[in-house]
């Protein structure tokens, strides 16, 4: 699942590029914001990039949305989730589809104040873990992170990271996240096995870039 795990109490400043994390209770961003938005204007714009992200050129099946199914603000579960930046986002939406015999999940969120590039240094670390236990499912998975995956850069996005995971021997996940101004698009497919995740990632993630790039 895309956001299962939220943070509480003060907020933390956005994700710099020394990697420093400070608790605070300002909103003062570390590099020049993009232009601010309205709620309404937050709202249309998630909700385009949510239906232009669609599979069905590559025979996928809409199985879920498009709605707000991301409800903790939390840009992904790996290695616990938390990320300093989580508390900066603002709105999120998404929709689950089926694509070549994997579930693929796709997220939009916006943060307020920073732009979603200042994320991956952050990012990064957190997906550094090694292991993590899935302390909210039944069977309590111990997942094994795998590492930063290599991927074609997409031109829509001001950048990208992308990973994946084993959650068990027939199962696994793999993410990638896209960030355009104060915007971001999460693409997790959860798959047999990790080869099988990165090859529907280079089928999705070029849809998901060009349905970003319609925030402007």
């Amino acid at each position: 699942m895309l956001a299962l795990v939220a943070g509480c109490g003060s907020q933390s400043a956005p994700d710099s590029a020394s990697g420093t994390t400070t608790t605070t209770t300002t909103t003062t961003p570390t590099t020049s914001a993009p232009p601010k938005l309205t709620a309404a204007e937050v709202e249309q714009k998630i909700g385009q990039v949510v239906a232009a992200t669609t599979f069905d050129a590559l025979g996928g099946q809409l199985r879920k949305g498009p709605d707000q199914h991301v409800k903790s603000k939390v840009l992904t579960v790996t290695c616990g989730g938390k990320l300093p930046s989580n508390g900066w986002i603002t709105k999120e939406s998404g929709a689950t589809w089926e694509v070549a015999g994997s579930v693929v999940k796709t997220g939009v969120v916006h943060y307020d104040g920073f732009k979603a590039n200042e994320v991956f240094d952050s990012l990064r670390k957190l997906v550094s873990c090694g292991t993590y236990v899935e302390t909210w499912t039944a069977d309590k998975a111990t997942v094994t992170v795998t590492g930063e995956n290599t991927m074609p850069k997409v031109a829509e996005a001001d950048g990208q990271f992308s990973w994946c995971e084993n959650v068990s021997a027939t199962f696994a996940r793999c993410y990638a996240v896209l960030a355009r101004g104060a915007f971001a698009s999460v693409v997790q497919v959860g798959t047999g096995s990790g080869d099988q995740g990165k090859a529907v990632l280079a089928d999705t993630v070029p849809v998901a870039a060009k349905a970003l790039a319609t925030v402007g």
